[in-house]
C-alpha cells in the first residue's frame, strides 16, 4: 500500500469533503477506496457518538446513506 492511500485511509476527513470524491481518485485502486469509504463510516459513527453524549463541536463528517450507496457502487465494478 502507498504512503499516498495510508494517509487518506487514517485521516479521510482531510482529504474528502464526501464519498463521491474518493470514487473520483485515480491514484487508489479499489480495494483502498473501500479501506477509505470504511473509515469515513468509523469517523462518522465517533462523531455521531460524541454527539449523542453531548459533546460540544462534534458534527456528523459524512452522510451514511452516501457512503452506502459508494461502498455498493464499489462493489458492482
Amino acid at each position: 500500500m502507498t504512503t499516498y492511500a495510508q494517509a487518506r485511509i487514517s485521516n479521510p476527513s482531510r482529504y474528502f469533503e464526501t464519498p463521491s470524491h474518493v470514487l473520483s481518485d485515480v491514484k487508489l485502486s479499489r480495494d483502498e477506496k473501500v479501506k477509505v469509504l470504511k473509515s469515513m463510516v468509523l469517523d462518522a459513527d465517533q462523531k455521531l457518538e460524541a454527539t449523542s453524549e453531548g459533546m460540544a463541536g462534534a458534527t456528523p463528517a459524512y452522510n451514511i446513506e452516501e457512503l452506502q450507496s459508494a461502498l455498493i457502487q464499489l462493489e458492482r465494478t
